[in-house]
């Protein structure tokens, strides 16, 4: 029986990330902490590691070093943009609490639009999507080895 609800869970599993990796690039523009101001024309053609969090987030903030760990990994890769979304706060609290953890991510806030169009309700969620605009990462909640996982689908992605 446990093997059956296994193969069943699996089975839903595969199907929804199917689904999910019709997902496109969202159209609504993303301004940033700098005030520079990213659209979907500015991100299609690279692969996009997106983080959804907030700052009361627990799990969130405990996988910040590891993502911005692999922020650093690309740095110099201008094919690879990270963008951290905040669902809640305020670019002010934002800035201060970048200033005293450092998360490298290119920061956009209160973008509901974004968060509509993944389907964003678990924090933190994070998403890879390809050059092509295909979603090939969806992680909800937050993983111990999120480095590895999302340093893997980027490597795929490229």
């Amino acid at each position: 029986m446990k093997q059956l609800l296994f193969v069943v869970s699996l089975a839903l599993s595969f199907s929804a990330h199917c689904q999910d990796s019709l997902v496109g690039i969202s159209d609504a523009p993303l301004v940033t902490l700098e005030g520079d101001t990213l659209t979907r024309d500015h991100l299609t053609g690279k692969v996009l590691v997106l983080n959804f969090w907030f700052i009361a987030c627990g799990p969130c903030r405990q996988e910040i070093p590891a993502l911005d760990k692999l922020r650093t990994k690309y740095i110099d890769n201008k094919d690879v943009t990270f963008i951290a979304i905040s669902s809640m706060d305020e670019f002010d609290k934002i800035r201060y609490f970048v200033s005293r953890r450092p998360f490298g991510y290119e920061h956009a806030t209160k973008n509901r639009e974004w968060l509509n169009f993944y389907k964003v309700v678990v924090f933190p969620t994070n998403i890879v999507i390809d050059k092509t605009g295909k979603m090939t990462f969806r992680q909800k909640g937050y993983m111990p080895d999120i480095f590895t996982e999302l340093d893997r689908e980027i490597q795929k992605s490229l």
